[in-house]
């Protein structure tokens, strides 16, 4: 599994949806991969 944030990259660009955060499902042996968009909340850090 992976997590990946637009925000969070090295060009500094700002980004629409800097508030979601994928989270990537790359290998599962029994099951499906894909993707789950997640709402990232900044202040809970």
């Amino acid at each position: 599994m992976f997590l990946h944030r637009d925000d969070f990259t090295e060009d500094n660009t700002v980004h629409p949806n800097s508030d979601i955060t994928e989270l990537i499902i790359a290998k599962n042996n029994y099951g499906d991969t894909g993707t789950i968009r997640l709402k990232y909340n900044s202040k809970s850090q």
